[in-house]
């Protein structure tokens, strides 16, 4: 005789069987599957995304200690080599030049080094040489004996180099320039572990702009076909199942959808444990040796994102308490009054976080964003339902049948304008919060891209200490020929006076007066190098003076402009950056502003991260708009049909669709766009930067509009075509 275990076994397996012939079976079931699947590949997708980035930092940081100089005793009795650091550029983007001198034949060199580079000699990474070969990069740091290997480098894709100077480090500031190690293995924060990002900001950003969209496609995935699964489950209740009954149908329903999503986003994956793979849009190289560290995490994170696919679509889907009422249901959505209470909360979060600083108030900020997005659909269906109400009223006062059916829908299913357009809607608050957080470049950043736009290379500063005779007559000689050496003689702390100090023929040359004193430059100076280095150097304070570059007489660092008239290609910067680094000591090479153009340019790098991410969601958007734009359209279209009985005009079907789809979706856009707007202005008063784009956001609305548009047509047709096919029943 069976026992009442074996008894339950067979009932949870014929449950579960029930759920999986009911989703191959009801109308709209290869929809649902396909947007199961799909939801759950997006989910699984953020997850792994999560372990990659948390791979990736903590490779970074491993292999960061195990090159970071131990600095040797002050006595000097361990030190085994001599360390000095500086930075430089290729196509906008810095790197880090480290200059290395051993001490000792038995030293060790740094990790990803074969061997010490000889005086003269540099180590260049792959990604530098890549960057570089247009810019000439072979002959910038001297001789290039061979590449950083990637136990060296904090990705495979780093920009990096170790170089020799052809003579020893000496003179009075050397001390300040130059480290003693002893070896290496301590953190020391150079390259890309500089990245002032941290994880958690990382794994925040992917929850906020993947992650977020592939909930709201799990959600309208989950509520495809929900008018059927709710009738179901009204059955169950009826025939006495409780909730973990229901629960286990619904299980065998979205279990094995669920599971090849989650299969088919592992697998997508896999590719980047065998090779290392540079990301689209930043151009950041994977490591694979990092992420094969952390492969059981991933298939944690793939059981996890399987829990919770199949979990929320459990719990999306609820049966109304009025299955336990005999009594004829009237079948109304209601938008949970929870939702708006809970919307009132996010917008209340965004605003207090003003008054946190640091990594509080951009949790909050964050969350608060969170928020809004979540629940801002939910507004905008009870502002639906209010909608269609007076769409009726005004329908039935005109005797306009269109507008009445379409307000008496419109009002009773609201639930739709949440699922048709939180796309739209989430898709409107990314657009704005990326094309924010691109657009903070500040006064400063614009003023030397303005300045390198009219100049380019034909100011070049170089910065270097211990600048002796020697090495003047050296580093001269070996400029191209065209360059003209002016060194900037700075005085004065706050109020500063800049005296240029150079021959007169080459004063001369750049059309600039040369007296027999220092004497202020005008304004007004012909010379378009000259104004560039008086706006950025001297203001009304600069001065020009005859004379020779002062070696040697100043304690810290030296400041020389290398000026031009010629249009300069990039060999030419070349050449200057090979004087340099072949005669002075530890040189910095830059333009005009660099400091704020780079530093721009690092921000724009945060921005194309917010872009992958918000790419990545966007598409998750627009999937989740085309399947519950479908999915409406399979319930639209068969409760339509009965109207042929009633009317032979045709055009009904579109005015309805017109009045249900396209006016509520359109408001949800507008409300959309009022909200981002503020959002928009609210941050940027907060971080003082950035510029809302009212080009970007009206185009935005524009195309939701029309999408809204879009789906009200297609919809009127779909009910059109599946009246021409429907036939009374007895149902």
């Amino acid at each position: 005789m069976p026992t009442d275990h074996g008894r339950g076994r067979r009932l949870w397996i014929q449950l579960l069987r029930v759920g999986l012939a009911a989703g191959r079976g009801s109308r709209g079931g290869r929809l649902r599957f396909v947007a199961l699947v799909l939801a759950s590949m997006a989910l699984v997708t953020t997850a792994h995304a999560a372990v990659v980035a948390a791979s990736a930092y903590a490779g970074r940081d491993h292999r960061d200690q195990a090159r970071g100089p131990i600095l040797a005793k002050s006595n000097g009795k361990n030190a085994a080599f001599r360390w000095a650091e500086s930075t430089d550029a290729v196509g906008g983007k810095q790197h880090w030049v480290i200059y290395l001198e051993p001490m000792s034949a038995s030293a060790e060199p740094p990790p990803g080094l074969p061997r010490w580079p000889a005086p003269g000699e540099a180590f260049l990474s792959p990604g530098l040489l890549k960057a570089g070969n247009g810019a000439h990069i072979r002959q910038r740091y001297g001789r290039v004996v061979g590449e950083i290997a990637k136990d060296g480098l904090a990705s495979p894709g780093e920009r990096l180099v170790y170089t020799r100077p052809l003579t020893a480090p000496e003179g009075k500031n050397a001390k300040a320039l130059w480290y003693t190690g002893s070896g290496f293995g301590h953190p020391w924060g150079i390259g890309e572990a500089t990245d002032p990002s941290p994880l958690p900001q990382v794994i925040l950003a992917i929850a906020a702009l993947v992650g977020m969209p592939a909930l709201a496609l799990l959600v309208v995935a989950a509520r495809c076909g929900s008018a059927a699964r709710d009738r179901r489950n009204q059955l169950l209740m009826a025939l006495g199942a409780g909730w973990p009954h229901r629960a286990l149908v619904t299980t065998g329903e979205s279990a094995a959808a669920s599971a090849l999503g989650t299969v088919l986003g592992t697998v997508a994956v896999l590719p980047m444990l065998a090779t290392d793979v540079p990301l689209p849009i930043t151009g950041y190289v994977l490591s694979a040796a990092d992420l094969r560290e952390k492969s059981a995490l991933l298939a944690v994170s793939a059981l996890l994102s399987f829990a919770v696919a199949v979990f929320l679509v459990v719990a999306l889907n609820r049966a109304g308490s009025v299955a336990q009422s005999t009594s004829p249901r009237r079948f109304r959505e209601r938008v949970p009054r929870l939702r708006l209470v809970l919307f009132g909360v996010a917008v209340a979060t965004v605003v207090v976080s003003q008054y946190f600083g640091g990594r509080t108030g951009l949790f909050l900020f964050v969350a608060g964003t969170l928020g809004v997005w979540a629940t801002l659909p939910s507004v905008g269906a009870r502002a639906s339902q209010w909608l269609g109400a007076k769409m009726a009223g005004l329908g039935n006062r005109r005797g306009n049948p269109g507008l009445l059916v379409g307000g008496r829908w419109t009002g009773a299913h609201p639930g739709v304008i949440v699922r048709v357009a939180t796309a739209m809607i989430i898709s409107l608050g990314l657009i704005g919060q990326l094309q924010v957080w691109n657009s903070r470049l500040g006064e400063p950043a614009r003023d030397a891209r303005a300045t390198q736009a009219r100049i380019g290379d034909q100011v070049l500063i170089v910065e270097s200490r211990d600048i002796t005779p020697g090495r003047w007559r050296d580093f001269t000689s070996a400029l191209p020929p065209q360059a003209n050496a002016i060194t900037l003689n700075m005085s004065g702390g706050d109020k500063r006076s800049v005296t240029l100090i150079s021959p007169c023929a080459t004063f001369q040359r750049f059309q600039t007066p040369c007296p027999s004193k220092a004497l202020p430059v005008p304004s007004s100076s012909k010379n378009p190098q000259i104004r560039e280095l008086l706006s950025w150097y001297g203001g009304e304070n600069m001065s020009v003076q005859d004379g020779n570059h002062p070696a040697g007489k100043r304690s810290g660092p030296e400041t020389i402009a290398i000026i031009t008239g010629d249009h300069v290609d990039a060999l030419y910067r070349t050449g200057v950056e090979r004087a340099a680094y072949t005669t002075l000591n530890t040189p910095s090479i830059s333009r005009l502003g660099d400091d704020w153009a780079l530093g721009a340019e690092d921000r724009a790098s945060l921005g194309h991260w917010l872009l992958l991410f918000g790419i990545a969601g966007m598409t998750l958007l627009i999937l989740a708009a085309i399947v519950s734009a479908a999915a409406e359209f399979l319930r639209f279209g068969p409760a339509l049909a009965p109207l042929t009985a009633l009317t032979d005009n045709p055009g009904i079907y579109g005015r309805i669709a017109f009045w249900h789809l396209t006016v509520p979706m359109a408001m949800s856009t507008v409300i959309a766009a009022v909200i981002t707007v503020w959002h928009s202005l609210f941050f940027i008063s907060v971080i003082q930067e950035g510029e809302v784009s009212w080009n970007a956001m009206g185009g935005s609305v524009v195309g939701g509009i029309l999408f809204a548009l879009a789906t009200g047509v297609l919809g009127g047709w779909a009910a059109r075509r599946t009246s021409r096919e429907w036939r009374p029943t007895a149902d």
